[in-house]
């Protein structure tokens, strides 16, 4: 499903880790892949959350953290990379589909 988006970017070197996200949830994917003790602040505006997930948060009456939990927002994978280098990774993937830092 990533391949044709990921594997050029992978290849390049550029990417330090990669996770995906549906195996373990977006904060569990995230953390994995960080090395101690570096952390993550997301900020959910940046990316565009399809409306599906919109619409699951307001019916199912659920809270942000199962919404990153159990449908990752959206998010399918996430990429670990120099940050001199993520304008350069980000325009390689969207390429392919929609991408965001």
């Amino acid at each position: 499903m990533y391949s044709p988006s990921l594997l050029p970017v992978l290849r390049s070197g550029h990417v330090k880790a990669c996770a995906f996200i549906a195996e373990e949830g977006l904060l569990e994917g995230i953390s994995r892949i960080l090395p101690e003790p570096v952390s993550a602040v997301l900020d959910a505006l940046s990316w565009k959350i399809p409306e599906i997930f919109c619409w699951l948060y307001k019916e199912g009456n659920l809270s942000e953290e199962e919404m990153a939990q159990t449908f990752n927002c959206g998010i399918g994978a996430v990429l670990l990379v120099q940050k001199d280098l993520a304008q350069h990774v980000l325009k390689d993937i969207q390429k392919h589909e929609e991408a965001w830092l």
